[in-house]
């Protein structure tokens, strides 16, 4: 179900950045004409779950879940890390990066339509 009467919170619309990990496999077409924004998300995923295990299989419980479902583990791998104030700046810093960059691929009209409720999370970050 899509949340059109809130704004996402952090851990919707990073759970949001998981679904494109799928779209290689999923959704070969889209993958092709959004190549940049759905591999610029990869990365940003791989070099977090390298660094932190933990966000590792956060990241893979999110995937298959509803966003508000999936923004659950990943919360709670966050706040088991207690990352200190600069990694949070900086995770934050790159996610801003990633929502960012997400934007044209969520506004594309050929959205494959079981990454629609990703639109919400990842246009809602920046309202």
């Amino acid at each position: 179900m899509i949340n059109t009467t809130a704004l996402p919170t952090v851990f919707e619309s990073l759970a949001a950045i998981c679904k494109f990990i799928a779209v290689p496999k999923m959704s070969p077409k889209f993958h092709a004409k959004q190549r940049h924004p759905v591999e610029f998300a990869g990365t940003f995923l791989r070099v977090v779950a390298n660094a932190y295990p933990p966000l590792e299989q956060a990241f893979r419980k999110a995937l298959p879940l509803s966003l508000a479902e999936g923004s659950q583990p990943i919360q709670q791998a966050l706040a088991a890390l207690a990352l200190p104030d600069e990694k949070v700046r900086w995770f934050d810093a790159q996610m801003t990066e990633v929502l960012r960059t997400l934007l044209p691929a969520v506004r594309d009209p050929d959205l494959p339509p079981w990454l629609s409720e990703c639109k919400w999370a990842i246009e809602g970050a920046f309202q």
